[in-house]
């Protein structure tokens, strides 16, 4: 199990960044856990591009 499964194993990555894209444009800011599986998997929250 990676971390990324722990967090939501059924979301693929398209998928978290499709929903990350809307609640930054939305809110402004991303949860917890987005923020978390974002950044584990080697993304920049802010950016939403890959490190």
């Amino acid at each position: 199990m990676t971390e990324y499964e722990f967090v939501n194993e059924e979301e693929t990555l398209p998928e978290l960044l499709k929903r990350a894209k809307r609640e930054l444009e939305l809110d402004g800011v991303l949860p917890v856990d987005t923020f978390v599986a974002l950044t584990l998997l080697g993304y920049d929250p802010e950016t939403l591009e890959e490190n």
